[in-house]
């Protein structure tokens, strides 16, 4: 985990100087839950990455936001 201190640190200030500033921003290449959690633990609203979902055709991403809303609704 000490090897992830630092990346972990940056993150945080990257958020916190984006926040400051007023900058939307999207927490990208979130590829654990780990990331996820804490990219919202931090106040990152918008995080895109394999911990999501892979990368969809155009056609099946309807259904995918569909099922999407369905979990965060329950």
């Amino acid at each position: 985990m000490h090897d992830s201190l630092p990346k972990t640190n940056l993150v945080k200030t990257i958020v916190q100087m984006a926040k400051i500033l007023n900058l939307d921003m999207v927490g990208e290449g979130a590829e654990t839950m780990e990331d996820v959690e804490m990219l919202s633990l931090f106040g990152c609203a918008v995080i895109q990455g394999f911990a999501l979902s892979r990368p969809l055709p155009l056609a099946d991403i309807e259904d995918f936001m569909r099922q999407r809303e369905g979990k965060s609704s329950s």
